[in-house]
């Protein structure tokens, strides 16, 4: 909010959504999200505090969105590492090869099937 200046939130509308998934069950999160938008109102924002979703069956589709932006978030990220000796993965793909070279050391803990669902998705 810093980044912003006086005049950024002065009648822009803001909607709030409170039936999130996970809503009421932290009060130090829910402390948080009445105290953000309290700020965005003393900015000048209008805050629209009545929206409401249907929830229902937007669990896979979530997951879906989640796995098309991890895909190209660590892509961008591992483009914009230098490498180091030419064993920094640059991608998902080497990220995945590595893991499945390796899997008795890097994966013991972890679900295999996470890193094999973002690879179809996105670029």
């Amino acid at each position: 909010m810093a980044a912003l200046n006086d005049a950024s939130l002065q009648e822009r509308r803001i909607g709030v959504l409170r039936n999130y998934g996970g809503a009421g069950t932290d009060e130090r999160v829910e402390q948080i999200f009445i105290n953000s938008i309290a700020l965005l109102h003393q900015q000048g924002a209008v805050i629209i505090d009545d929206l409401s979703i249907a929830r229902k069956g937007m669990g896979s589709a979530e997951f879906d969105v989640l796995l098309y932006e991890f895909k190209t978030n660590l892509n961008a990220c591992l483009e914009s590492i230098s490498p180091q000796d030419g064993t920094t993965p640059r991608d998902l793909a080497a990220v995945i090869t590595f893991n499945q070279q390796h899997c008795a050391f890097t994966m013991p803990l972890f679900v295999r099937i996470f890193w094999f669902s973002p690879r179809a998705k996105g670029r």
